[in-house]
């Protein structure tokens, strides 16, 4: 591609009603080059240096100040629900995914559970399965 031809140049040509081949013709850039640069995403050209303003902070509201333990608290046991999740008890279980119908109230429950027991819902219908099936 000509050194010179930007895209900005080139929109610019295209407003003034010159086709891609007449723009490749004027300018030597290959019809491809011109394409492949219409096609490309637009990305700014200038980005502004120094710091950003910032707004001066205010003091956060007393409400959410007094909330912060129960969000700390909170936080920590997404962490920890996150983590149980990733690491099944007992070392790598191979799952699979499949799709019932389950009466809404006992999806309801799983739901309850795990969240109580901090596990992932599999790990409940696994430990249900399990009980129904463990006699046969």
């Amino acid at each position: 591609m000509s050194p010179t031809l930007s895209r900005h140049d080139l929109e610019q040509m295209l407003a003034q009603g010159l086709s891609q081949r007449e723009i490749s013709r004027r300018t030597g850039t290959p019809r491809s080059t011109i394409q492949r640069l219409l096609k490309a995403p637009i990305v700014p050209e200038v980005i502004p240096a120094g710091r950003p303003k910032v707004a001066p902070r205010r003091p956060l509201p007393q409400s959410i100040v007094d909330a912060g333990p129960v969000l700390l608290e909170m936080a920590q046991w997404w962490v920890q629900r996150q983590a149980a999740v990733a690491a099944p008890v007992g070392g790598h279980v191979e799952t699979r995914r499949y799709t019932f119908h389950a009466d809404v109230s006992l999806i309801d429950l799983v739901q309850k559970e795990a969240d109580a027991e901090r596990c992932s819902y599999s790990e409940v219908i696994n430990r249900a399965l399990r009980q129904y099936f463990g006699g046969r």
